[in-house]
């Protein structure tokens, strides 16, 4: 049976496809193409991209279209203007998955202490996760113990949102948070 949408993804996939041809260069045997009922997978030499649609688990009756960089094998690309003009309407937020899991009540506590951020800092009593909002940077920071999700608090811009998500990754490691990334 068909999935709802899977020509809306079909179709965004094809596109991205050609514009990555023509903007970014790639050739056919650099391309690693799959398409299935409702997602797409298209993978080059620098990153992985996924094109998704799945039913919405707030209205059952609308769709949400994902588009989703799930791995970035050049880290350069985060300054390449293409890939950025190329993705700008496409990606809202930057997602970071951690390999364990993170202590968060220590990491509240140290962000706590400083009087420029505590402000903006937000957790339930059992410090489970927390939200970090920076309007100094238009960014708002997502933390559970498995992850953590950048946010513009204005409009998408993904070239603005990478750069104020690295200066927050930087005010992070200052805080003593031992957070490493890295290109794969």
């Amino acid at each position: 049976m068909r999935r709802a949408g899977a020509e809306e993804v079909r179709a965004l996939a094809k596109s991205i496809h050609a514009d990555l041809r023509r903007e970014m260069g790639y050739k056919r045997h650099e391309f690693d193409f799959r398409d299935e009922d409702g997602f797409a997978c298209l993978n080059t030499p620098e990153f992985d991209l996924e094109i998704r649609i799945d039913q919405c688990p707030d209205e059952p009756k609308a769709y949400i279209l994902e588009t989703r960089i799930t791995r970035l094998r050049n880290a350069a690309l985060a300054q390449n203007a293409a890939f950025i003009d190329l993705f700008n309407p496409l990606c809202h937020r930057l997602d970071i998955s951690f390999s364990k899991h993170l202590e968060l009540a220590d990491k509240i506590d140290t962000l706590e202490a400083i009087p420029e951020i505590a402000g903006g800092l937000d957790y339930p009593p059992d410090a489970s996760s927390f939200e970090l909002r920076l309007p100094s940077l238009d960014c708002v920071l997502k933390v559970t113990e498995t992850d953590m999700q950048f946010q513009l608090l204005t409009l998408p811009n993904l070239g603005k949102l990478l750069e104020h998500s690295q200066r927050i990754l930087e005010i992070l490691s200052e805080a003593g948070f031992e957070l490493r990334l890295h290109a794969e």
